[in-house]
């Protein structure tokens, strides 16, 4: 089912799996292998959960029937990765199936598995296709879908509702990882650097994206008028959203984020116009402030020498070509 969450920058989970293997220093304290250490199963153990396609479906009627004409934030597998190799890409088109077909949701798929996510983006004629006939298939079981299952096959590619996004911990993982997701097509972008473990540089990256020199310069060719670089919007892509926070939970060992580490990335953000998020401190710092809140999640508590800290704010809803100047909303 869909859950209600504490994670401040979503509104609600749905897991279409559960079970992971470590990749990087970023998984060293993972709160899915605790919880799954908690119920006695195997984390390295990867269990599809095809109920989930169900899960996204009522939640949608949920949130049609209680914010009608409004959206919802969903965090899909949170407790697994979209792109570990043990889901099938079938698996994995089925899922980008039922989230175009639950357009009230906006979907933020998170991932370390940065070359599978690309690969997966960008075989377009074979995704688009199988998506087009799983629609069918639930056509032929939902009729009520209808309306919309005989329009996946037309609707914009990449899909508006969803986020695509890769964990980057320090700067090594995030030369990894940022570019094979700027490479991918995606409504929008973005990147959790939690837990920070080191000061990171998106901007002298061009990672922020910018105005699309290639378009001033005539560098590059044009198709009918669009420029090959950009597709016309007129900006290079780039991150839309950009989340940090520090390394949490309960005992020892947490590794610290520095302040200053956040204050830089802050800034980066507010220089490119981009939206950024700051989630929240980490157990460490919440330590050595004080805090009742173990994560250092409760902005409430924070001194006031962190109130260049206190923002949380999200990208504006999906358009396929960005505005020259990008707008945020809190």
């Amino acid at each position: 089912m869909a859950n209600d969450t504490s994670i401040a920058w979503t509104d609600y989970t749905i897991n279409a799996g559960r079970g992971c293997t470590k990749v990087s220093p970023g998984c060293d304290y993972c709160y899915s292998e605790r919880d799954d250490q908690r119920w006695g199963n195997t984390f390295t153990t990867i269990r599809p959960r095809p109920k989930a396609f169900a899960d996204m479906f009522a939640l949608s009627r949920k949130v049609a029937r209680e914010r009608p004409g409004d959206t919802a934030r969903v965090f899909l597998n949170s407790m697994t990765d979209t792109f570990h190799p043990a889901y099938s890409a079938d698996y994995t088109a089925e899922l980008m199936t039922v989230m175009a077909l639950t357009p009230n949701l906006t979907y933020q798929v998170l991932t370390k598995r940065h070359a599978r996510l690309r690969a997966f983006l960008t075989n377009v004629d074979w995704l688009r296709a199988r998506m087009s006939n799983v629609a069918s298939t639930y056509a032929r079981q939902r009729p009520d879908l209808d309306d919309i299952t005989r329009h996946v096959y037309d609707l914009p590619y990449p899909l508006s509702n969803v986020h695509f996004g890769v964990s980057a911990e320090s700067q090594e993982y995030a030369h990894r990882r940022i570019p094979k997701l700027l490479a991918a097509p995606a409504g929008r972008r973005f990147v959790s650097i939690e837990p920070m473990l080191g000061p990171v540089d998106l901007e002298t990256f061009g990672w922020l994206g910018g105005e699309c020199g290639e378009c001033q310069s005539g560098t590059v060719g044009f198709d009918e008028g669009t420029c090959l670089a950009c597709s016309g919007a007129g900006r290079r892509p780039g991150l839309d959203w950009v989340i940090l926070g520090g390394e949490s939970g309960f005992g020892t060992g947490y590794r610290p984020v520095e302040l200053e580490w956040m204050r830089d990335v802050v800034a980066q953000c507010r220089e490119a116009g981009v939206a950024v998020f700051v989630k929240q401190l980490g157990t460490a710092q919440a330590r050595r402030l004080g805090l009742r809140d173990f994560k250092g999640e409760g902005m409430s508590e924070w001194p006031a020498d962190l109130d260049d800290l206190r923002v949380r704010e999200f990208p504006v809803p999906v358009t396929l070509h960005a505005p020259s100047t990008p707008q945020l909303t809190k």
